[in-house]
């Protein structure tokens, strides 16, 4: 005859069930077990990829302070309201993330750049900043505050903070700055400073 027939059908349908059952079941451990280690490869790709962008920009930074010289410290810096939005009645905060500074005394103060409070005049400097994409601050004409204290400390004269972008809520900025005895930032050292933090900002954010 034409088609196959089997008098013992039964047999053979539940046969053909527990072939496709034991199957499904193979498949579906084999999911399991693969699609874990399908997101730990790609977490693992991203991470080296971030890794790449830190590097990069810690690089950029060195550059500017150790090879180049035309800052004597540069730090990436955060304002944050740890996951918050700004809002009155709630700290603002300001933080280090990366830095590299060329005096043992500038890197000892940047390592207390950890969640300090802003007050009205730093307000006023971030805000200028996202507004305007930089500013260029002479310690002589900043007014009284946090900031101009710190920068007595550190023995700064002139500096030149500039927006690098917005990451988990968060308003990120790199402030590149000059020794009082260094003098001021000329207009090319300017220029080429905007463009490698913008060059920072692509990479990090």
């Amino acid at each position: 005859m034409g088609i196959f027939y089997s008098e013992n059908w039964l047999a053979d349908l539940a046969k053909l069930a527990t072939a496709i059952s034991s199957g499904a079941v193979a498949s579906y451990a084999f999911i399991r077990w693969w699609l874990p280690r399908r997101r730990q490869d790609k977490n693992i790709k991203r991470a080296f990829r971030g890794l790449a962008a830190l590097s990069g920009s810690l690089s950029s930074m060195d550059d500017v302070v150790y090879q180049k010289h035309i800052a004597d410290r540069a730090i990436v810096l955060a304002a944050h309201n740890h996951g918050g939005l700004p809002h009155p009645g709630r700290p603002f905060f300001v933080s280090a993330i990366h830095a590299c500074a060329r005096t043992k005394e500038m890197t000892d103060i940047i390592k207390t750049y950890r969640d300090m409070p802003v007050d009205a005049a730093y307000t006023e400097m971030i805000i200028d900043v996202f507004t305007n994409g930089f500013v260029l601050l002479d310690i002589e004409t900043m007014k009284p505050g946090m900031l101009k204290k710190l920068y007595e400390l550190e023995k700064i004269g002139q500096s030149l903070i500039i927006k690098l972008g917005f990451c988990d809520n968060a308003l990120v900025y790199m402030s590149y700055a000059k020794l009082q005895s260094s003098g001021g930032f000329r207009p090319n050292e300017i220029t080429l400073l905007k463009l490698m933090a913008a060059e920072t900002a692509r990479k990090m954010l």
